[in-house]
């Protein structure tokens, strides 16, 4: 953050309160910054609220005066799971402020508008609250857990917030009915709001975050258009009924609303969904002089279960995409693992029969390197290609050589990438090869100590973590001579340096070999566990 120059009288003061007050300037803009766009959340929230709530509040049932929809709850839940929990607070207390002010100015007294902005607000909170509990942030309907969990948390949010509404018409209202009566109205009117809302919040959302053709815009939007169309052109008398006739509009607009959700799960789908709810709820405004509530109720379940059930279509045919998707990459990463490794062991082959004496020779080696890849390869497969432990890595390769202990490989826990193991495999087996065959594990009392360490950028004179890792071998004075064209050698020095960019030192003092790797951390991936 750049921070901002003292005032010209600042420089004349002297002391630390000078000093104190330079410091807290950052500190202090910090604050601000975020005073005033929680300030604008919640002006922006109570302004989207109240409009949304004057027209929930047009759509009053009677005798009982609940709204009968509520698109409010909708964009106030919409919102919050976009914005994550940090506008809970700008959020829920622009719902309250919205609240208040559309029963004001609808002509309801001050104490039912208060009780009512807390239920209103409480309810949006629970029901955002209660998805990113049990689902984590940045929801979608991509999975048909997901639309479950959201459904689930609209219920309990909307039955939460019922409570305190239907109670506070029953105790200071003069509506007639009964507080049972209340609580149904309220929850259904804001289970649909909350139902037929928010996926129209989070699909626009996807809109914005996704890269989209234009093809696919058009489409989705000729789509929309479509299914508005249709359900605009169905009749209001046709729906607020009761019987057969009322699946009719589901008959006409599920083909359309099927098609988006195969074409555009995640964003058009939703949309058109929430277009179709808002459209048929203008069907209910026109009859609802003449409805009954039992009329409306059903008129609310239909178009609950029509967006549901065009939801999860989406939710399903999106999981199965994603799957698809998963399948395609993991059949490109066996491809790419499978390729790589034959031409591992077509290079393997080839070096080691260009090195070998004899049959039994080139048998031996072939048989010891590729036996070598095919247990980095099973420790792999049991991490899920993951990566492996370097110490787990040493150990197994040493395992048949020599007795494992604590001392003989010491070091921190780092987390080797597939690729990285594979080649690390080989250098140590190369090494190993080397030791029992001149070097100290050719005799009982040989023994090799491998010790790694993590350099830090400090230490290290290219500015860089590294890991080192250190093989010496002790007991026996090294015989024999490895020369620079042989295949092991020439795996242990250039290897690394290929596939990770790392420095190895190999030589070879009376003592026992001994054997300097350094790899740069970052690069690579290596990970502390």
């Amino acid at each position: 953050m750049t921070r901002i120059p003292p005032f010209p009288h600042d420089e004349q003061v002297a002391g630390p309160t000078a000093s104190q007050s330079v410091k807290r300037r950052p500190k202090a803009a910090i604050v601000l910054k975020r005073l005033g766009m929680g300030l604008v959340s919640t002006v922006l929230s109570a302004v989207a609220y109240y409009f949304a709530a004057r027209y929930g509040l047009a759509l009053l049932a009677q005798p009982d005066g609940v709204a009968v929809f509520w698109p409010a709850s909708g964009i106030a839940v919409g919102a919050l799971l976009v914005f994550g929990t940090a506008s809970f607070a700008p959020i829920g207390s622009g719902v309250a402020i919205g609240t208040i002010a559309a029963n004001i100015v609808a002509g309801r007294p001050p104490e039912l508008a208060i009780p009512f902005a807390f239920a209103n607000m409480l309810e949006c909170l629970i029901v955002a609250g209660l998805a990113e509990w049990l689902l984590g942030p940045n929801l979608r309907f991509d999975t048909l857990r997901k639309f479950i969990g959201i459904f689930f948390a609209a219920a309990v949010g909307a039955a939460a917030g019922a409570v305190i509404g239907a109670s506070t018409i029953a105790m200071l209202g003069k509506a007639e009915g009964s507080f049972l009566a209340h609580w149904h109205q309220w929850l259904r009117s804001d289970l649909i709001g909350i139902i037929a809302i928010t996926p129209l919040v989070l699909g626009i959302r996807a809109l914005a975050s996704r890269q989209i053709s234009v093809r696919a815009h058009v489409e989705g939007l000729l789509l929309i258009t479509l299914v508005s169309a249709a359900a605009a052109a169905t009749h209001p008398d046709t729906f607020i009924r009761q019987g057969i006739e009322v699946t009719l509009p589901i008959s006409v607009l599920f083909p359309l609303l099927l098609l988006l959700a195969i074409r555009h799960p995640l964003t058009y789908s939703q949309i058109g969904a929430s277009m179709v709810a808002i459209i048929l709820v203008a069907c209910i405004v026109s009859e609802r002089k003449i409805a009954t509530d039992f009329d409306i109720m059903w008129a609310q379940l239909s178009i609950v279960s029509m967006v549901a059930c065009s939801l999860s279509l989406a939710a399903l045919i999106a999981e199965r995409n994603a799957g698809e998707v998963r399948r395609q990459l993991l059949v490109r990463e066996l491809d790419h693992r499978v390729k790589n490794g034959l031409t591992l062991v077509q290079a393997v082959v080839d070096r080691s029969r260009e090195h070998a004496s004899s049959i039994d020779d080139f048998c031996d080696k072939l048989a010891g390197r590729i036996h070598s890849m095919a247990r980095t390869h099973t420790m792999l497969s049991r991490e899920k290609w993951q990566g492996i432990e370097l110490g787990q890595l040493i150990a197994t390769e040493l395992a048949s050589y020599q007795e494992i202990n604590s001392k003989a490989f010491v070091g921190p826990r780092v987390l080797l990438t597939p690729a990285l193991a594979q080649s690390l495999s080989l250098v140590v087996h190369e090494l190993s090869t080397n030791a029992i065959k001149h070097g100290s594990l050719a005799r009982p009392e040989g023994r090799v100590h491998v010790a790694w360490i993590i350099e830090p950028v400090h230490e290290n004179p290219d500015g860089i973590e590294t890991l080192v890792i250190e093989w010496q071998e002790f007991g026996l004075p090294f015989v024999g001579k490895i020369g620079p064209a042989g295949f092991g050698t020439s795996t242990i020095r250039d290897l690394l340096k290929y596939e990770a960019e790392a420095s190895v030192d190999l030589h070879f003092p009376p003592d026992g070999a001994r054997c300097t790797i350094r790899l740069p951390m970052a690069p690579l991936r290596l990970t502390t566990t």
